[in-house]
């Protein structure tokens, strides 16, 4: 099997980040952290990561972008790969106000394609962050994000009581692995999380991952 270069990021900061265990300790939880969004740093950092990449020729070699269904991950892939802020209506990539955050519309202009697979979101925890808004609204706010691959609207994975187990997971990163090995693309960047990332490269990583970037 040809090999495939897969670049592996995280999304930017986001609330539940920093203000998580503070809203929970109020009561607020639900209505701030639900499928949490990013912070204005969050959005800086992937901005400067997008100007990273382009100026490093890397952004070029990128064939395809593979991006959990979580709003953090969608706004961090438009972000980093996205054409820049925007109001054509026929090539956007993220509407205005896109995930209950100030930022403008950005572009799919000059992109590579995207496509949102659930099997790359987060170890599903019983956090509200973790709860994904449905597929209809993401379509309607990520318009240049393919979602065929998301089979049902309502996110029916995430469950409010029951944490997802560490067999469950890493049968998830196995197919999710799977999963890439099948698509024609050689160059693949995955914008994901830091829990699914780490027992991605902790469980079938080897010493020729290189994960600087």
């Amino acid at each position: 099997m040809e090999p495939k270069t897969l670049r592996l990021l995280r999304h930017g900061e986001a609330f539940h980040n920093v203000e998580g265990e503070i809203l929970l300790q109020i009561g607020s939880a639900w209505k701030v952290l639900f499928d949490g969004r990013l912070t204005s740093t969050g959005w800086q950092q992937a901005e400067q990561l997008g100007k990273e990449l382009e100026s490093s020729g890397v952004r070029d070699r990128v064939s395809l972008v593979v991006v959990s269904p979580l709003t953090r991950t969608l706004q961090t892939a438009a972000g980093v790969f996205g054409g820049g802020n925007h109001s054509d209506v026929s090539q956007l990539l993220m509407v205005d106000f896109a995930g209950r955050c100030p930022h403008p519309a950005i572009s799919s202009s000059g992109s590579p394609p995207f496509v949102a697979v659930e099997l790359c979101r987060e170890e599903m925890s019983v956090m509200p962050c973790d709860h994904r808004s449905s597929r209809s609204k993401n379509e309607l706010q990520f318009p240049g994000i393919d979602f065929s691959e998301i089979e049902q609207d309502q996110d029916e994975l995430w469950r409010p009581d029951v944490k997802e187990t560490e067999e469950e997971l890493g049968r998830r990163t196995r197919a999710f692995l799977e999963w890439l090995s099948n698509r024609k693309e050689k160059d693949i960047a995955v914008v994901s999380h830091g829990g699914f990332l780490v027992n991605l490269l902790t469980k079938f990583g080897d010493k020729n991952v290189n994960t600087t970037r």
